[in-house]
Order: C-alpha cells, then sequence, then structure tokens
C-alpha cells in the first residue's frame, strides 16, 4: 500500500505554553502541525499551502477566535476548512455562538490528549465524508446530464406517468411528436390533452394493467396521432416503482415502427397477389400474346363464319371514352387504320353501337346498315362506317373480371348477313378467349412488377439482415474484449481460463482484477437468459463490479452494493449469479493474522450469490473441497430482502493447491437423450488431473465436455477458470 501524507493542523492560539502542548500530542498522534500565536497571521499561512484542520483559542487579544472564525467562514476559498474551538470558558451560550458561526467542534481547557485526539479524528473524518460526498453528488449530476443528454436525442419517445395518467416527465422526441411544444406545457398533462378520446382511453387501460398486475407491457403495436399524422408505435410500459417497492405510475418508451409496418403490410399484399395472380395463370392455359390470340380467334373466324375485319375498343385512362386499339382484316388499309384510330366514341353517345353494347354488356347485331340506318347511327359510328364501309356488325362486350373494359367487334362488306343464336354464342366463347389473354397478359406484367418489387424488399431485408449480423459481430468483438487474456501468470499464481457463448454474444461473465492495495479479486458470473438481453446484463455488472473493487476490499459489502445497484436497472424477471474471489497480498490490510504470513500461504476471501461454489483441490489432500458461502441472486430481490444473506468466508491456499471456478454451462449440458452432465462428472475429470498441467487439465475437460454433448443443442453459455498457486 501507498503511504499517505499526514493530515496538517494548523494551532492558532497566544498561549505559548497551550501550544507547545497541542503540537507534543499531535505529533505523537502522528499529524503535522504548524501554529500562529497571532491570528493577523492565518489567511497569510493558509495561503502557503494546505491545511486540513484548524485548533482555534476563542480569546485572543488582537482578534477574538469568534471574529477569526466569522471572518473564515465568509471567505470563498476556506471556508470548508474544520475549525475545532478552544477556551476554557465553558458557559453554554458560547459554545452555542460556536456553533453558531461555522465551528466543527468545541474543546474546553486544559485539554486532554485522549479528548484531542478523538475530536480531531471525528472533525478529520467528517470533513473527509463530506469531501467524498460532494464528489458523489458532482458525479451523480454529471451523469444525470449525461442520461438526459442521450434521452433527449433519440428518436424514441420516453416518458414517466403518475397514477392518474399525468405525465412527470418527458423527452423532446415526444414533446415534439404531440405538439406540445415544450417539456414544460406537457408536464402534468395526460394524453386525453393530445389524442383522441378513444386513443386515450386505450393508452390509460393498458397503463392501469401494468399498474394493477405489476406485469410490463413489451413492444406491443399501436396507433397514435403524432407529428400531426396516424404512425405505428411498438409501445413498451414497466411499472414506476418507489423505493419501498410500491408501483406509482409507469415508464413508457414508444419506437416508430410505421415504416416497419407499412412494408410489412406491402410485402404481405404483394404476397397476396403474387399467389392470386399465380393461381390465375395455371388455370389459363391460353398464350400471354394477346395479338398471337386475337389472330387466332380471327382466322378461325374467318374460316367458319367469314368475317372480313375484327377490332379491339378499349375504354380511355379516364373512362370517358372509347378508343379503337387494334383493327385486323381485309378490305381496310392501313391508312384506313390510322385514321380509325383517331377517333373517339364519348359514352354519352349511347345511340352508337360500342357505347350501347359496353354500357348494356351485351352483345349487339347489326345485320344490315342501309342509307337510312345511317342517319340514326352516332356521329362517331357513321365515322367509321365512312373510312371502312361495312354492311354489317356483331359487337360483344369485352368483360374481365365482370367489368366491361371495352369492345370486341366483327364486322362484314356484304349486306345481310346471317348468324344464329348458336353461333353468336360460339363466337362469345372466342371473344372471352380474347377477354382472358387481354387480362393474362395485364396479369403477367403486374406479376413481373411485383416480382421485381418483392425482390426489391427482399434485397432489403438481407441488407438489413446484413447489417444486424455486423452489429452482433461487433458486440461480441467489444464483449471478448473485455474479458482477461490467458494463461495470466500473477505473483504466486498461475491461471488459464475457457469462455464459449451460445451465440455471438452471451451471458457469462469473468474477470482478474488488481486491486489499489495489491490484492487480486477473482469474479465470474452468469447472467439469466442468454443472447443480447444476458450481454447487456453482463456488461453493466463488468462496470460495476470494476467499480466497486476500487472502493472495497469486502465480497460482501461488494455483492451487497451490486445487488442493490443491478436491482435499479434490472427488471424484474431479470438477475444474475456471481462468485467473488479476493487472493490477498502479503501486506494486504485484509490479511487475517491467524494464517501463516509465510510467502507460500496465500489467504483468500470470498463471498457467493448463488453461484456454483468453486471446487477447491488440495495438493496434499485427496478429498475435493468447496468455497461454499451463502448469498440470493444479484438484482432479484431489494437490499432490505436478502442484504444480510450475503457471507463472507476467510481460506487459505498453500502451493501447489487449486481452485475451479465455473458456470453451469458444464454441469447442466446435456446429452442427445437430455441426460445431464452432473457435477460428480466434473469432479472426477478434476480428480483425474490433479497431477496434469493447468493447460492440460483444461483440454481434458473441453473434451469430455463436447463427447457428452456431440450431436445435443448446447442450451447455455459455458466458462470455467482453473488456477494454481505456485511454489
Amino acid at each position: 500500500m501507498q503511504p499517505t501524507d499526514p493530515s496538517k493542523i494548523l494551532i492558532v492560539d497566544d498561549e505559548p505554553q497551550i501550544v507547545e502542548h497541542i503540537i507534543t500530542l499531535l505529533h505523537n498522534f502522528g499529524y503535522a502541525s504548524q501554529f500562529i500565536t497571532k491570528p493577523s497571521f492565518l489567511f497569510k499561512i493558509l495561503e502557503r499551502g494546505d491545511i486540513d484542520l484548524i485548533l482555534m483559542d476563542v480569546n485572543m487579544p488582537e482578534i477574538d477566535g469568534l471574529t477569526l472564525l466569522r471572518q473564515l467562514k465568509k471567505h470563498p476559498k476556506y471556508s470548508n476548512i474544520p475549525v475545532i474551538m478552544l477556551t476554557g470558558d465553558q458557559r453554554e451560550i458560547l459554545i452555542a455562538e460556536c456553533f453558531e458561526k461555522g465551528a466543527t467542534d468545541f474543546i474546553t481547557k486544559p485539554i486532554t490528549e485522549l479528548v484531542l485526539k478523538v475530536r480531531i479524528q471525528a472533525a478529520l473524518a467528517a470533513t473527509a465524508y463530506e469531501r467524498e460526498l460532494n464528489q458523489k453528488v458532482d458525479e451523480l449530476n454529471q451523469e444525470r446530464q449525461i442520461l438526459s443528454a442521450i434521452i433527449n436525442n433519440v428518436p424514441e419517445l420516453i416518458y414517466v406517468k403518475n397514477r392518474q395518467h399525468q405525465f412527470v416527465v418527458a423527452n423532446d422526441s415526444i414533446v415534439e411528436a404531440v405538439g406540445a411544444g415544450t417539456r414544460e406545457n406537457l408536464i402534468g398533462k395526460t394524453d386525453e390533452d393530445y389524442h383522441k378520446k378513444e386513443d386515450a382511453a386505450k393508452y390509460h387501460a393498458d397503463e392501469i394493467r401494468v399498474m394493477d398486475t405489476g406485469q410490463s407491457m413489451i413492444s406491443e403495436d399501436e396507433t397514435a396521432i403524432l407529428y400531426g399524422e396516424k404512425r405505428w408505435l411498438s409501445t413498451t410500459k414497466v411499472p414506476w416503482r418507489n423505493k419501498k417497492g410500491d408501483i406509482i405510475g409507469i415508464i413508457g418508451l414508444g419506437h416508430d415502427v410505421t415504416e416497419r409496418i407499412h412494408n410489412r403490410i406491402k410485402i404481405l399484399q404483394l404476397n397476396k397477389e403474387l399467389t392470386h395472380i399465380n393461381e390465375v395463370i395455371r388455370m389459363v392455359s391460353s398464350s400471354l400474346d394477346v395479338e398471337e390470340v386475337v389472330a387466332t380467334v380471327m382466322e378461325a373466324l374467318h374460316e367458319v363464319f367469314w368475317f372480313d375485319q375484327i377490332g379491339i375498343q378499349m375504354l380511355d385512362q379516364e373512362n370517358q371514352r372509347i378508343l379503337f386499339k387494334e383493327i385486323y382484316g381485309r378490305g381496310v388499309t392501313s391508312e384506313q387504320i390510322h385514321k380509325i384510330k383517331q377517333l373517339q366514341f364519348p359514352l354519352e353517345e349511347i345511340d352508337s353501337i360500342f357505347v350501347e353494347t359496353l354500357l348494356n354488356k351485351r352483345r349487339t347485331f347489326v345485320p344490315m346498315i342501309t342509307e337510312e340506318m345511317m342517319e340514326s347511327l352516332s356521329p362517331s359510328d357513321r365515322a367509321v362506317i365512312e373510312i371502312s364501309p361495312a354492311k354489317s356488325y356483331l359487337c360483344y362486350p369485352l368483360i374481365i373480371r365482370s367489368k366491361a373494359i371495352g369492345t370486341v367487334s366483327f364486322a362484314n362488306l356484304v349486306e345481310n348477313f346471317e348468324l344464329t343464336e348458336e353461333q353468336m354464342d360460339t363466337i362469345e366463347r372466342y371473344v372471352f378467349q380474347i377477354g382472358t389473354a387481354i387480362n393474362n397478359a395485364e396479369l403477367y406484367d403486374k406479376v413481373q412488377e411485383q416480382q421485381r418489387q418483392l425482390k426489391t424488399a427482399m434485397e432489403s431485408l438481407r441488407r438489413q439482415d446484413e447489417i444486424i449480423q455486423e452489429e452482433l459481430d461487433m458486440a461480441s468483438e467489444i464483449q471478448f474484449g473485455t474479458l482477461p487474456e490467458t494463461p495470466m501468470r500473477l505473483p504466486h499464481l498461475h491461471l488459464i481460463s475457457h469462455y464459449q457463448s451460445m451465440g455471438k454474444v452471451g451471458g457469462d461473465l469473468f474477470n482478474v482484477i488488481p486491486m489499489k492495495n495489491g490484492d487480486v479479486a477473482i469474479l465470474i458470473a452468469d447472467a439469466i437468459g442468454h443472447g443480447i438481453p444476458a450481454a447487456f446484463i453482463t456488461m453493466m455488472a463488468q462496470i460495476i463490479f470494476n467499480e466497486m473493487l476500487q472502493r472495497q476490499s469486502s465480497p460482501q459489502a461488494i455483492l451487497r452494493q451490486a445487488n442493490k445497484l443491478m436491482g435499479e436497472i434490472l427488471k424484474n424477471d431479470e438477475y444474475m449469479t456471481a462468485f467473488l474471489m479476493i487472493l490477498l497480498a502479503e501486506d494486504s490490510i485484509n490479511s487475517p493474522t491467524f494464517f501463516s504470513q509465510t510467502p507460500r500461504t496465500m489467504p483468500v476471501i470470498y463471498g457467493n450469490a448463488n453461484h456454483p461454489a468453486p471446487i477447491v483441490i488440495r495438493k496434499n489432500q485427496q478429498e475435493l473441497e468447496r468455497f461454499e458461502t451463502k448469498g440470493m441472486f444479484l438484482g432479484f430481490f431489494d437490499d432490505d430482502e436478502v442484504g444480510q444473506t450475503y457471507q463472507e468466508k476467510m481460506d487459505q491456499l498453500l502451493p501447489g493447491d487449486r481452485v475451479f471456478l465455473y458456470t453451469d454451462g458444464i454441469t447442466e449440458a446435456r446429452n442427445k437423450e437430455r441426460e445431464l452432465f452432473k457435477e460428480e462428472r466434473l469432479q472426477e475429470l478434476l480428480v483425474q488431473t490433479r497431477n496434469l498441467p493447468l493447460e492440460e487439465v483444461k483440454s481434458e475437460i473441453l473434451k469430455a465436455w463436447e463427447t457428452y454433448t456431440q450431436g445435443a443443442r448446447i442450451r447455455d453459455d459455458m466458462t470455467f477458470i482453473l488456477l494454481e498457486v505456485l511454489e
């Protein structure tokens, strides 16, 4: 341990005999001292260096002690220096005035050795405690500022509500989302002030359920009006408890998943439409080439019924007019076709052959168009006949999925063209083939487009998965980077380890931590669960234990404090087991005096939080031992419930002794028959390998474990540490 400088004490007294007496006592106590007999020199002395305590006489001729004390306490630089007043006057009113003006303590003359020593120790301890407390308050305020900066700069909606559903804490994101303007405007308000009545009622019902049952609502999707529009949120609400554990409200977090929901709906719709379209395509055996189908139908109709022309008319995009799309047949030139395609048939022309057929969804047959009939035709119909002089017309509605989208017309250049009803029904079946071909072609184009969209969506999901895997790889590197590298040789100690997680990150933890006083702490812990949640628990535990081991040297105190801190962070169903062992240095203040202090003996002190007790393999002993002591899980119960259960014990290790620390991932591993590996098998291995080097012991344990679990699913992380005291 590094020696500390003795505390510096300044004596302010005008009586040389008393000053000399106090200096002698302070020297015996181990303190450094200075003195002045003239009070006016006080601030000059303070400017020269640090003074930890002032012993000041009350009655002095130049400046009385009370006046000087008042001046000192008003000084911004020296007001925190503790002052013990000295006087032979024991009046209560004088004592009260000393404390009123800021004195730390009061000693009456004559000054005795014991009283002076105890009062000085108490004053210095109180000052040190106050200084440490102020430092912790500053650190806590800094941490709160950091946490506030993080919370107010994340896109998630973070808030806290009381039992009356009023906001008591809100980050900037939720203030902006509901349009409150400032946090001050939102505090004290409820959802009814910013949401629809029915939405607010649902949010309140969820919060009542969480507060009444104590069960958290995790990642439930719900809708809300945010930023002036309907948005989807993944909402988590957990109970907010006071120090007694009473639920006094809820803590909420909302993550905007609108884009994800829309993408999910879009993909589901694409899959649904794609499935439907594929079924339609399998049912229809005709060609997807419209021109090929129409040409085939026209050829058949021409051969059987001797139609001269066939035309396809379709509604425009506004569904207001009918346009000629295609004309096939003889007796019509390309110039005539071009002119006909420029024509339009407004749906208002209900006397048109094409419009009447489309609107009524039934065929129209005009066996002969005479000169007199031309006068009764619509202007558009007359325009077609004037360009290509047909003598008869048969027109069918082109229906797709019960909707008329156009017409198919057949024309002949001969007069008095006759067709039977049966013939027209047969022709209608050919028209159906044209409609099917058009429908299939449209569906095929739609399938192609949706397949492209689906492929794009799947590619986006694949890229997101790659990002997630990269982030998991990074988390794995960070977690493994926090573990100490072994084999490790410390003074009189050889140590090896093995760490194996189920996935890329795990919930096991071990560390070898050198402490300020020369001791070495060895920690092994196991968080409930696996994967990312468990890894977060181990990272928090790593920080907590590293910090505590620099302040405390008692496993009992460290485990109790760790339980308290983790209980404030973890959820109700989360906890961790841990075993902490401290190997004491030869000059450690924790070394027990009743153990041998020769270099060949290594004292240890340990504590347990419901973790498997380490196995001790003594060099000169056949039977195995365990470092067993009581203690509950970390973070699961309040300190008032389990604080006294944490115990610590002391023992010693001799040269050649070994200690095996492990997590239950070894003993609770199962084979293909779901039988446990068990502790008995592990103990047999340690006995059989007790004379082998540590690296070979590790190899034998892993070989036995892998052989036993071969072909079975590994369900837990597996970690162990093996250390040996060197000769």
